[in-house]
């Protein structure tokens, strides 16, 4: 299973809440997969962002100028995972 999951930020206090806390949602789901950590306002631009923090999940933007909780992103991840495993 392979899941693209992209922190967007500038290296604030909430962008690096939202690296962690998608670290340990992963860490809690007992998946290791890289998280990209993209600070280049270029891209925020050309993905359509209209605020930062910001989480996208393969072509998904989960979170876009907020900060979900562990809770919120270990959901989304798992909805993700789900649909793999029924699409396989």
């Amino acid at each position: 299973m392979e899941l693209k999951i992209k922190v967007f930020g500038v290296g604030s206090l909430r962008d690096r809440v939202l690296l962690r806390s998608v670290q340990v949602a992963l860490d809690d789901l007992g998946l290791f997969m890289p998280i990209e950590y993209i600070s280049s306002i270029d891209e925020f631009m050309m993905q359509g962002l209209s605020g930062i923090p910001a989480l996208k999940i393969n072509e998904t933007i989960i979170a876009d100028g907020a900060t979900p909780s562990v809770a919120e992103i270990k959901r989304e991840i798992q909805q993700y995972v789900e649909k793999k495993r029924k699409a396989s």
